[in-house]
């Protein structure tokens, strides 16, 4: 996570949450409760929330390999979970992976209108964009 948020947001983004779901080891900014956050010892917690200022997005990032990729349940489960009812602030899904074998693999499942980035091309992403 050090080299992602340098690369793809345009100022250095907050920390607002640090989850690791094998462990509960966690970190949370007190700016996740000034943007009405859910967030809380939920098993189904983000792997890593950041936060622009610059920009009043908030990145939802999800590492492959701990949840499996940010799909369309897994969408539904953060906007029930952590998102509050009415976003003011804007919202992009990452699911991050080791390489692209691994990617590979759960290609099917990711969802529409998310980004995949690649632990060791760092400086790339897949966009998942539906034209309409």
């Amino acid at each position: 996570m050090e080299v992602f948020p340098p690369i793809f947001i345009d100022d250095t983004p907050k920390v607002l949450l640090l989850s690791d779901a094998e462990h509960k080891l966690k970190y949370v900014d007190p700016l996740a409760k000034k943007l009405h956050l859910n967030i809380d010892k939920h098993e189904k917690m983000p792997d890593v929330i950041l936060y622009s200022v610059s920009r009043n997005i908030v990145y939802i990032v999800e590492a492959v390999t701990s949840a499996g990729p940010i799909n369309e349940a897994r969408i539904k489960d953060i906007e029930q979970i952590v998102l509050p009812e009415k976003l003011t602030f804007g919202v992009e899904y990452f699911t991050a992976f080791p390489d692209r074998a691994t990617f590979k693999k759960f290609l099917d499942e990711i969802a529409w209108g998310t980004q995949v980035w690649f632990a060791n091309e760092p400086f790339g992403i897949v966009i998942f964009r539906r034209l309409r």
